[in-house]
């Protein structure tokens, strides 16, 4: 099962930091699951953390399993997300696909933004729906704080975004996603 995933967190707008080690929290976690033949298994948003909703029941939980059962986490700058899940008590040891680093490896050294928006932009996929947050950001508003419906759209937007972007880099090095026989 291959798991795409998206964190967002709060965020100290005076020190620039969105750290699980300077007391930072979770809010939503996004994610979905696909087989091996790009049949989408589950797609799904965890809040953890918000000031106008109560948490997912069983957040942790559900994602540990997501987890549990992922033999290959993809995601946009993926050490961020990792860090996270870490420090938070979640467990994942098995293959890795950072969209970030497989962008600055097929550049081959060309100085281009890397960043999730332009690599949709400059690939012709879904857009970061950045349109959604901005307003709040330039406002130093947290995710926290944001309206709930829009951090979930924000998120799951990114989620499907990096999917695609993942696939599209597959077909770029002429590889496929890792199964279970490559763990052996």
């Amino acid at each position: 099962m291959i798991t795409v995933l998206d964190i967002e967190t709060t965020m100290d707008f005076e020190s620039s930091s969105s750290s699980p080690y300077e007391g930072q929290q979770m809010v939503f976690v996004g994610y979905t699951s696909f087989t091996q033949d790009l049949s989408v298994f589950e797609t799904n948003g965890l809040f953890f953390f918000h000031n106008e909703c109560e948490p997912t029941p069983h957040a942790k939980d559900k994602l540990q399993a997501k987890l549990d059962e992922t033999t290959c986490l993809v995601g946009h700058n993926l050490k961020f997300d990792l860090q996270w899940l870490r420090e938070c008590g979640f467990k994942y040891d098995l293959f890795l696909w950072d969209t970030m680093v497989a962008e600055y490896l097929l550049h081959r050294g060309e100085k281009k933004s890397i960043s999730l928006a332009e690599c949709a932009r400059r690939r012709g996929l879904s857009e970061k729906r950045v349109d959604l947050t901005s307003k709040y950001i330039k406002e130093k508003v947290s995710y926290e704080d944001m309206p709930f419906d829009v951090v979930r759209e924000y998120c799951m937007a990114d989620v499907n975004t990096t999917s695609e972007l993942a696939q599209q880099q597959l077909q770029d090095l002429e590889m496929s996603w890792p199964d279970k026989e490559s763990l052996v």
